[in-house]
């Protein structure tokens, strides 16, 4: 599992294209976060890429990544743009939802951070 991290940190630093949007364009679209066909990962250096795209992919990864990404949601794709899919993290982590009781439970101080990006991510 370490080795997949890294080789997904590798892949978001080298390549540096943006993040899809709905196949609409619509950030808020029902496939927000779903990566279309050819699509690659967003660079890293702001807030979203440097601290809440590592802590969604280290903390989500196991259900919400590639093809078979649960709801439809790949954390890996997920763009800064698509606010309701944001305000809607956060608000499952908020009550508890997430991550589910069959995951590892997020420590307190990372809930904590992770609930305030989010929250910031979403305005």
């Amino acid at each position: 599992m370490p080795l997949r991290l890294l080789c997904i940190a590798l892949v978001i630093l080298a390549i540096g294209c943006s993040a899809p949007q709905g196949a609409s364009g619509d950030p808020t679209n029902a496939d927000a976060g779903v990566k279309p066909e050819g699509a690659t990962a967003t660079p890293a250096g702001d807030e979203f890429e440097g601290k809440l795209r590592p802590m969604l992919v280290k903390s989500c990864s196991p259900c919400h990544v590639g093809k078979d990404a649960q709801k439809g949601v790949d954390v890996e794709f997920v763009s800064k743009d698509e606010k309701e899919v944001l305000k809607k993290m956060h608000d499952e982590v908020e009550a508890g939802k997430m991550p589910p009781k069959t995951a590892p439970a997020l420590d307190e101080a990372t809930k904590a951070e992770l609930l305030a990006l989010l929250a910031e991510a979403a305005k």
